[in-house]
């Protein structure tokens, strides 16, 4: 037997409500464990900040790398949690025996991804911003009002200018929604099934997602108040949210693509887990 033997031989759709069973049993897990898991969130956030402003796109692949080993560990510790006692903090920085290359090899194809989605959403209004070196300057040396005022200004002038930069952001959101659900469950496959492969990981993860789309919209549906009431609290409330998404991915994952319970209904008993049939990255 290979090491996905907890695979399913095919996904499972859910019910169209299932998102709500995932967001309380993230609850369930993320209690058991609240401090350490939020430490971690916490500690990745503020390193993938200084990384990105001090290293420009070098600290952006760098970025898109400890955000992938951050799901990655998110699921494999919530999985220990479920069947043992709370983890200190350092195990969340443990890797031994992770799918570490394929996990690098998804940081690479997502940051590829992002990037060429930036690229075509800027094509329709790169013309606008093509500002002179002394627009540039005299655009540094203002207020931030004053530069909303100039782009609302030039906009009024331009109503053309406003269509464009509009498509641009259309296309923005359009590509980042599909980045995020070719990817969405690659981490924690890799993390969770070894032998995997990344490219068998996403097309795991697109069926999952697609096959169970009525699942899903519910889902965003209900992490849309989250993330709108997580901005109140800065940091703290990201790295909540950051906590909640990638817990209840986990569960997800048990559920759409497993044979084990996500969670047990005691909260003081481990979870029993079952064997199903072997589901190998050969397969795919």
């Amino acid at each position: 037997m290979s090491e996905n033997n907890h695979l399913r031989n095919t996904v499972k759709s859910v019910s169209s409500l299932a998102g709500f069973k995932w967001i309380e049993l993230t609850f369930k897990i993320l209690k058991r464990n609240f401090w350490s898991f939020l430490s971690f969130a916490i500690l990745t956030i503020l390193v993938n900040i200084v990384l990105t402003f001090s290293l420009s796109l070098i600290g952006l692949f760098i970025s898109f790398c400890i955000y992938i080993f951050f799901c990655a560990s998110i699921s494999m510790n919530s999985q220990k949690i479920n069947n043992s006692t709370p983890l200190p903090l350092k195990d969340f920085f443990n890797f031994n025996r992770t799918n570490t290359k394929q996990l690098i090899l998804s940081s690479v194809i997502y940051c590829a991804l992002f990037l060429i989605i930036i690229i075509i959403a800027m094509v329709p209004s790169v013309e606008i911003f093509n500002f002179s070196p002394e627009q540039l300057t005299a655009l540094q040396q203002m207020e931030f009002q004053d530069q909303i005022k100039y782009f609302e200004a030039m906009f009024i002038e331009s109503p053309d200018k406003y269509s464009k930069v509009l498509t641009s952001s259309l296309i923005l959101c359009i590509g980042f929604l599909l980045l995020e659900s070719i990817m969405f469950f690659v981490p924690t496959l890799l993390a969770l099934n070894p032998s995997l492969n990344v490219f068998s990981a996403i097309k795991l993860s697109m069926l999952g997602l697609f096959n169970n789309l009525p699942a899903f919209i519910v889902y965003g549906l209900i992490l849309t108040p989250i993330i709108l009431l997580s901005v109140f609290f800065s940091i703290f409330g990201f790295a909540l949210f950051l906590l909640i998404l990638k817990i209840s991915t986990f569960i997800a994952y048990q559920e759409i693509f497993t044979e084990n319970n996500p969670i047990s209904s005691d909260d003081n008993k481990p979870n029993e887990h079952t064997t199903s049939d072997n589901l190998d990255s050969r397969d795919f």
